[in-house]
C-alpha cells in the first residue's frame, strides 16, 4: 500500500539553483581613535546578509494525484540555508575581515601619512 500511495503523490524535477551569500559590516558603527601616532578603525563584527537563491525548473513529472506547483520555490528555500552553511564552512567571514582592512586602510591612507590600524570589534 505504502509504494502505491507513494508513486501516486510522487513529483520528480530537473532543476538548477543559483545563489549567492554577501558578507559585510556598518560603516556606520565603526570608529575612530587616535592613539598616539596611530589613527585607531574600529569595525563592527562581520555580518552575513540574506543569501540569494534562484531556482529553474526544466522539467517536472508530478505524481497520479498531487503536484506540488511550489517545487521551484521549495528548492530555493533550502538551497538558501545550504549556501550560507557552505559559505560560513569557506571562510566568508574571515575572507570579509580582511577585505575590510584592506580596503579601509587604503581608503584612511588617503588622507593622513600617519599608521592606521583597523581592527574589529569582539
Amino acid at each position: 500500500m505504502a509504494s502505491l500511495v507513494h508513486s501516486a503523490t510522487d513529483n520528480k524535477a530537473l532543476l538548477s539553483v543559483s545563489g549567492s551569500v554577501e558578507a559585510g559590516f556598518n560603516m556606520g558603527q565603526s570608529k575612530v581613535e587616535r592613539v598616539g601616532t596611530t589613527w585607531v578603525i574600529t569595525l563592527p563584527k562581520v555580518a552575513l546578509y540574506q543569501p540569494h537563491a534562484t531556482a529553474r525548473v526544466f522539467d517536472e513529472h508530478s505524481g497520479m494525484l498531487w503536484r506540488d506547483p511550489n517545487i521551484g520555490l521549495d528548492a530555493e528555500h533550502l538551497s538558501a540555508s545550504q549556501f550560507t552553511e557552505a559559505a560560513l564552512q569557506g571562510g566568508i567571514k574571515d575572507v570579509a575581515r580582511q577585505e575590510a582592512v584592506k580596503r579601509v586602510t587604503s581608503l584612511a591612507s588617503q588622507f593622513t601619512k600617519d599608521p592606521i590600524r583597523v581592527q574589529f570589534t569582539s
